[in-house]
């Protein structure tokens, strides 16, 4: 069996494995920048806590660098000499990174991977569960995604291949429907909070909510409601009017985009004249 051991004891580190413990995967355990973080870990995963990452490397098959994004390249070169990570699966867990980061890996026997589970992981002692809704994103060499892929199959997880080439356009795609929708949520409230209805917020995050499982159901076409579908022009040049500077604009650019997801769902409906005030009111 694949021993899986984890450099990095923050949130990811904590809840992958967990969740990999819990569905019966071998964890050689945890290593740190210190001890009582490593400890505290390997605790949480039934593993062992290792007082250096060589060690941890020396005890694993599959070798996870769940640290942040600008540490993934020191602490790769911090292992990877006197060939510590020959025969290794090395993978971090980065969005946006791609396995590019490990160099000179394929020159030093190590196969170089990343993993990273789309979901946000809030807590290190809660989140675990979560990850187990996940979509996971793999990309890497072949001999890494050999491994990977009988890792997340005993996790019981979805998975999908990515080229490392598209994984900023991946990582992009991730934040527009998470970070960017929080963008829309804070304009949603600011508008309340204008309009003395601060204490109404409770029903515009049930709209929002609603609507998130009505796209995740059906997906955007068939969730799509509201006046940009219904081609009402009257009702988007008011909604532009009570707006001003970026957020008109940024509505704007949003409407323009939901013309296009209309008239995929509407070839017969002309749009128009929707589009001809959305451009009048181009900046």
């Amino acid at each position: 069996m694949t021993r899986i051991g984890f450099i990095g004891a923050g949130k990811v580190g904590f809840s992958l494995g967990r969740l990999m413990a819990a569905r019966g995967l071998e964890l050689s355990g945890y290593a740190s920048r210190t001890f009582a973080s490593a400890d505290d870990a390997a605790r949480f995963t039934g593993s062992v806590a290792y007082p250096d990452a060589a060690g941890l490397v020396s005890s694993s098959d599959l070798v996870f660098l769940t640290v942040p994004d600008d540490a993934v390249l020191p602490v790769w070169q911090a292992i990877s000499g006197q060939g510590r990570a020959s025969g290794k699966v090395v993978c971090h867990t980065s969005g946006f990174l791609s396995s590019e980061i490990f160099e000179g890996a394929r020159a030093q026997g190590a196969y170089a991977a990343s993993l990273h589970p789309l979901m946000a992981v809030p807590d290190r002692l809660e989140s675990w569960e979560l990850l187990s809704e996940a979509l996971y994103a793999a990309e890497g060499d072949p001999e890494a995604l050999e491994v990977l892929g009988p890792v997340c199959d005993a996790m019981r997880v979805k998975y999908g291949v990515v080229d490392k080439a598209g994984k900023a356009l991946y990582h992009c795609a991730a934040s527009m429907v998470s970070n960017c929708a929080v963008a829309l949520a804070f304009m949603g409230e600011g508008a309340f909070a204008s309009l003395g209805l601060g204490g109404a917020l409770p029903g515009l995050w049930a709209l929002m909510v609603r609507n998130a499982q009505s796209v995740a159901a059906r997906g955007p076409e068939a969730a799509l409601t509201g006046p940009v579908e219904r081609a009402d022009t009257g009702t988007i040049k008011a909604h532009l009017d009570a707006l001003s500077g970026d957020d008109r604009e940024l509505y704007r650019r949003l409407c323009a985009k939901l013309v296009e997801l209309s008239r995929l769902k509407h070839p017969e409906r002309d749009y128009g004249p929707l589009s001809g005030v959305l451009e009048s009111y181009c900046v």
